[in-house]
């Protein structure tokens, strides 16, 4: 059973001198202000989605374009699936897509698909 919370999380994050967050794009899970916090998160450089790199004060950084889509419609979608409208710089970097090894060696730590999802 997969249980949610922070379970130590505050402690770790904490300690770090950077944390990295990943989860998928979702509205739900994107939001503008959380109703309570559990950890300050005053470390986290980057949140990784299955579509976007965001980075600092979540600056959308890096976006994955699927194949027949349009830059713009790939920003829509991932602005879409957020609580909040981010800031977007002129020039994004694009992220290409995982190799069957990359995805491999992630499901190694995810196998379940908690995290990872349908990829």
């Amino acid at each position: 059973m997969f249980l949610f919370g922070s379970g130590g999380a505050n402690d770790a994050s904490m300690a770090a001198k950077e944390v990295i967050i990943t989860l998928l794009q979702d509205k739900r899970r994107l939001v503008e202000e959380a109703p309570y916090i559990t950890c300050p998160g005053k470390n986290v450089k980057k949140v990784v989605t299955d579509h976007a790199v965001f980075e600092k004060e979540l600056v959308l950084k890096k976006i994955y374009v699927e194949e027949g889509e349009s830059e713009d419609e790939a920003i829509s979608a991932v602005v879409q699936n957020m609580g909040w409208s981010p800031k977007i710089p002129e020039k994004l970097l694009r992220l290409e897509k995982p190799e069957p090894e990359e995805i491999l060696l992630l499901r190694c730590f995810d196998p379940n698909r908690y995290f990872l999802g349908k990829i």
